[in-house]
């Protein structure tokens, strides 16, 4: 094994000493593939938005091109626990809602299958090498640019010690796909983050964050994760996701007040009414911190609220949410209401026997989503 290979075993390890997750049996049979599951959680969420016919045939053909893999993995055999979603598969679910109306967003790790031995590989090499295949395959797509994220590849086979992660697509209604990548990052070695951002030319935002972060008397801030979008880099966004392991809500939402479209007090607000907690979460809150090349600060940031299993059950989460949303802000009110439709219509069971809601990414007044796991294993 390499060294940038042992390096990116630290992301498998911790995955690796947990069981296989077990299949729970409900709507789906043990033989059926992640690959079905996938294209009929797509199909009901997309029924429920609206979208035309013709776009959901293309996005199952997308799904099926890039990740036409999981037509080999069995949901009544899974190989090992992945990190796509907290439940243990590799995939995840968005819903999401902004100023432009909603979306839909599917997501995968990079986890390898060997068409050989027709077994999924979850090592580091493999991991890799599947990481930066699936790059390839979304650069034949209109409109993506994978300029930043081949160099960026580059970078980390050369010297950087990044862990592969994933790729997530998004279809607007009516729209066409767009894509982001993203490169998982070990928070102890902070000297690899910054020549990364350094390769991309956005260091200033991050030294901006971690002096924001000294003002307040706060440690280092840990980075869990970078993501580009795959798109011309002129216009092309850089997210760094910190985890707030150990702050209040209060102060997670001071740390925010560096980015441009800070509103004081609303992402401890989104907090406590929401997990009913104002610290000591079950899973800690996670902030996105975003801009742009040329940029001296964050433009935006984004809080993303951790539900299960901070709440009992998919029925308290969306209850929660919706009056948390609608209470914020009265124009919202069709948006949560067609939220809380796509996600009953993507759900397979009723929502006091579900715990697949993993995540509400907001960012006040303009962008709210759920992070989903599809459901078919009990959650550990």
């Amino acid at each position: 094994m390499s060294k940038t290979e042992e390096k990116q075993s630290y992301y498998t390890k911790a995955y690796e000493i947990l069981p296989a997750p077990s299949f729970n049996g409900e709507l789906y049979t043990p033989e059926t593939s992640l690959l079905d599951v996938i294209k009929d959680k797509t199909l009901r969420a997309t029924n429920a938005l609206g979208y035309p016919e013709e776009q959901q045939k293309s996005m199952l053909q997308l799904i099926e091109d890039i990740w036409g893999k999981y037509s080999h993995y069995r949901v009544g055999e899974p190989p090992f626990h992945s990190f796509g979603a907290k439940e243990g598969t590799p995939v995840e679910f968005q819903l999401c809602w902004d100023n432009k109306g909603p979306s839909f967003r599917f997501g995968s790790d990079s986890y390898a299958f060997n068409p050989i031995s027709l077994a999924f590989d979850p090592s580091p090499g493999s991991s890799k090498a599947e990481f930066y295949k699936t790059t390839r395959k979304i650069s034949n797509y209109e409109g993506v640019d994978c300029d930043d994220s081949i160099a960026m590849e580059k970078y980390f086979q050369s010297v950087g010690t990044f862990g592969v992660g994933g790729h997530v697509v998004q279809w607007r209604k009516g729209g066409k796909p767009s894509f982001k990548i993203y490169f998982i990052n070990r928070p102890d070695e902070e000297h690899n983050l910054e020549s990364a951002l350094k390769h991309l030319n956005v260091i200033e935002p991050w030294e901006a964050i971690k002096a924001h972060f000294k003002k307040m008397g706060l440690s280092k801030p840990q980075c869990g994760a970078l993501s580009l979008d795959m798109k011309d880099s002129k216009i092309s966004r850089v997210k760094l996701y910190v985890a707030h392991e150990g702050h209040s809500a209060k102060v997670i939402d001071e740390t925010s007040s560096i980015a441009s479209n800070y509103k004081a007090g609303a992402f401890e607000k989104a907090l406590k009414v929401i997990t009913g907690k104002s610290s000591n979460w079950e899973n800690p809150p996670v902030t996105y911190f975003s801009f742009f090349p040329g940029e001296k600060v964050p433009s935006a940031s984004l809080i993303f609220i951790p539900l299960i299993p901070n709440l009992e059950n998919d029925a308290m989460v969306m209850e929660r949410c919706r009056e948390f949303l609608e209470e914020e802000d009265t124009n919202q009110k069709e948006y949560v209401k067609g939220y809380v439709e796509a996600f009953q219509a993507f759900s397979h069971k009723p929502l006091e026997k579900s715990k697949t809601l993993n995540f509400l990414a907001y960012i006040p007044g303009k962008q709210f989503s759920l992070n989903i796991g599809p459901g078919i294993f009990d959650s550990i």
